[in-house]
């Protein structure tokens, strides 16, 4: 086998491996967006299971110690 053969068939093995870094590459900002999409959900639900009941705690303890000075 000719050297230029030998170096054509390494040039195509070559390219082959850089079209699939590329795709590999796509691949990855695909799932690194849906990771940041779902620690973005997380957040939420963590906002959702805690802050809320919380919050609407503290409001209901102010509510009922407004109407408690109201009537006392």
């Amino acid at each position: 086998m000719s050297t230029a053969k030998v170096a054509d068939m390494e040039d195509a093995e070559l390219e082959k491996i850089r079209a699939e870094i590329s795709k590999l590459n796509a691949e990855a900002g695909k799932l690194f967006a849906e990771q940041i999409k779902f620690y973005a959900e997380g957040h939420k639900l963590t906002r959702e299971a805690f802050w809320y009941p919380f919050g609407l705690g503290i409001s209901v303890v102010v509510l009922i110690g407004g109407i408690v000075k109201l009537f006392l």
